[in-house]
């Protein structure tokens, strides 16, 4: 589950696919995913800190509505997430799912 950007890179990859979130393919700015006051607020806060609140309180908030809507038949055993998406954090404690987070960036804890 991803963009739907990324599906045809998983279907060559032998997954199967279900688009969940906002598409950041077709988003020139990352926090453009933010309400206009928000990113007012964030003007002039360094690029860092405009991107966090970006995943968490615009990309994450989709993530996790697509997610608890289509993920009801999927039924998955455990969620695998990316250290900056935290929208299937919600979904795996709402779930009672494990959940776990494949390292290549910084570590935020998603409980903060």
């Amino acid at each position: 589950m991803s963009g739907a950007s990324f599906e045809p890179m998983a279907r060559r990859m032998g997954f199967d696919f279900v688009p969940c979130g906002l598409d950041r393919a077709h988003v020139r700015e990352l926090d453009a995913v933010l309400p206009p006051d928000q990113r007012e607020t964030l003007a002039d806060a360094p690029i860092v800190v405009r991107h966090l609140v970006a995943f968490s309180g615009g990309l994450g908030p989709a993530f996790a509505r697509d997610l608890l809507e289509r993920g009801a038949a999927w039924q998955p055993d455990i969620i695998v997430r990316e250290p900056v998406e935290f929208g299937s954090v919600v979904a795996a404690e709402l779930w009672q799912l494990p959940w776990a987070s494949v390292m290549w960036a910084i570590y935020i804890d998603p409980h903060f």
